[in-house]
């Protein structure tokens, strides 16, 4: 059974690479990413979110996240609770059950019982999102290799994001040229 979980691990961070190298931008990449890691977890709802002038952004949006929240994410979140918490120690946040403890408003307008917000972070350790991810219907001990799994998820976005970043001004160059 160890074995079997290896290997599918080994395939899914196969095909987030090649899922992530094929995108045509950052949120073709971070679709990519969630799409394979929300079922690889056996998750319902996910999101990366970006910060602009003080509020997270929803760049992706996938799963059964209810309409309302849906629509926070895209118009924008403040960046407070656990959310800054993420952004200012680089570390994640994983909880396990959200009706044990103050998980904050965005945990409980997605309905969530388990939450997980990782930073994503590019190669200077810069913050560039956060990847929120939950489950609906259970609480959820996070394992291990949960853990490593969304590093990796995690570092793979941070050099898409970072790309985009470099990219961007130079494709504008060229277009102007």
């Amino acid at each position: 059974d160890h074995q079997r979980v290896r290997h599918d691990r080994s395939v899914l961070v196969a095909r987030l690479g090649q899922g992530v190298r094929l995108a045509e931008g950052a949120r073709e990449a971070t679709a990519a990413a969630l799409t394979e890691v929300l079922p690889a977890l056996g998750l319902d709802a996910g999101t990366v979110a970006v910060l602009r002038r003080g509020a997270l952004h929803s760049r992706t949006v996938q799963g059964a996240i209810p309409q309302p929240l849906r629509a926070m994410l895209t118009d924008g979140r403040p960046l407070a609770g656990r959310r800054r918490e993420v952004w200012e120690t680089h570390r994640p946040v994983l909880i396990e059950n959200i009706r044990s403890e103050a998980a904050g408003e965005l945990a409980r307008l997605a309905e969530a019982r388990a939450v997980a917000i990782q930073p994503i972070t590019n190669a200077r350790r810069e913050m560039q999102a956060l990847l929120l991810l939950s489950d609906q219907h259970r609480p959820r001990a996070w394992s291990d290799g949960d853990r490593r799994m969304l590093d990796i998820v995690a570092t793979s976005l941070g050099v898409v994001l970072d790309l985009a970043t470099v990219n961007r001004p130079l494709m504008a160059m060229l277009d102007a040229i």
